[in-house]
């Protein structure tokens, strides 16, 4: 059980005995599609714009 300010948010319960991963399997793509979330592409590949524009900052400020 996940808790959250002491409220239940979620219970993760065992898998039933007979249900078995598949060897082998394959991920299926576009699982969330239904959802219509248009996440790009290259999410998590792609280059972060505010990652970027920091790169010449200092790590640590100047007092």
């Amino acid at each position: 059980m996940l808790t959250f300010a002491g409220e239940a948010v979620a219970i993760a319960n065992p898998p039933p005995p007979e249900a078995k991963a598949v060897e082998g399997g394959r991920r299926t793509l576009g699982a969330w599609s239904h959802l219509n979330l248009n996440i790009p592409d290259d999410l998590f590949i792609g280059p972060d714009p505010e990652i970027e524009a920091e790169m010449d900052n200092p790590i640590f400020p100047k007092d």
